[in-house]
Formats: C-alpha cells, structure tokens, sequence
C-alpha cells in the first residue's frame, strides 16, 4: 500500500491493509466524525462502523481513492446518525485540535484559555451550520481535503463543494464575528 493509503492494485483493498489504513487515516477520519456528529463516543462508534463496512466493501476500493472512499462511508454513517433521533447534537464538548499552528514557545495560560474558548465556540458554532455546510466545511478547513475528493464524498460537483465550503466560511464569520471582535480589539480598526 502506498503512503496515501491507495492500494497497488485497482481491484481493491486486501485484508492485511486495514491496519495501516486505521493508522495512516484513523485519526483523520475519528476528528471528521466527531465534528460532524459532536459526541465522541458516537463518533468512535462510527469509526468502527466505518472500517468494518470497508472491509466488508473492500473489493470497491480503487488506487488513488481510498482516502476519499473511507471518507464517504464514515459520512453517510455521520449523516445516518444525526437522522437517528436518539442523538441530538450537544453545543459544547468537542475543542478545535487544528485552531493554531504550535507556536515556538509554550502559550500562556491566558492564551490557552483563550484557544480552548475560542475552541468550544467554533464546536458550537458548526453545529449551527446545516448538515451539508458542516461537512464541507470540516473536510475542506480541518482536514485539508481538496474540493475534488469533497465532491466526491458529498456526492456533488466541485463547483459545489466550492460553494458549500464558502458559504459555511461565511456563517461561520457570522456567528463568530462578534467573539472574535470582542477578543481581538485590534480587529476593529
């Protein structure tokens, strides 16, 4: 298998590849879960869910797509869940691990406190967001997916995973536009 997790052959996936599968995507596809449904244990749920139907599948996964693969089955898991109505989505819980780079000198402990708040408000604020906007958003800006592989796992064009992702950047402005107003003073100049 090759470092992007695609597998030599185009007649799908063998058994012996799902350990590293879960290691080289387990924790991209675990954070997109957990984004997409905001509870942790569910989201691992779903991550099992998500590697025992690839396994079951494998003989579907193609050279070149299996990141995108494996992230269209743990999206229509996510979205199947969030139909299930034994899980509403919480407003708090999840902090952004993406929201800074790491910095050369370990952050203050008003800096930290800073992150977390700015964290725990960005969790709420994508679950504010429509279903299909949280999850382009998530795909696009927290895990670096390209808009080809976006559409691909949303099941549209890339022109609108484009507009998805864009459209979800601005209510996201929206919503927090007035924290970040009032943290940065800066800002508003």
């Amino acid at each position: 298998m090759s470092a992007n997790g695609a597998s030599p052959s185009s007649n799908g996936l063998r058994p012996e590849d799902f350990a590293e599968l879960l290691e080289v995507h387990g924790a991209a596809l675990l954070r997109y879960l957990r984004r997409m449904v905001g509870h942790r244990e569910l989201a691992e749920d779903l991550l099992q869910d998500t590697f025992v139907s690839a396994f079951a599948h494998r003989g579907e996964a193609r050279a070149g797509t299996v990141r995108a693969w494996l992230f269209t089955i743990a999206g229509n898991r996510a979205r199947n869940a969030l139909r299930d109505e034994r899980w509403a989505l919480p407003h708090s819980g999840i902090v952004c691990e993406r929201l800074e780079s790491p910095a050369a000198s370990p952050p203050t402990p008003e800096q930290e406190t800073l992150r977390l708040e700015l964290g725990e408000r960005l969790t709420q604020a994508l679950q504010l967001l429509p279903q299909e906007r949280r999850e382009a958003v998530i795909l696009r800006d927290i895990e670096g997916l390209p808009y080809a592989d976006i559409a691909h796992i949303v099941g549209g064009t890339e022109g609108a995973a484009r507009v998805r992702v864009h459209r979800a950047r601005e209510q996201l402005q929206g919503l927090l536009g007035p924290y970040l107003s009032a943290a940065d003073p800066e800002r508003e100049r």
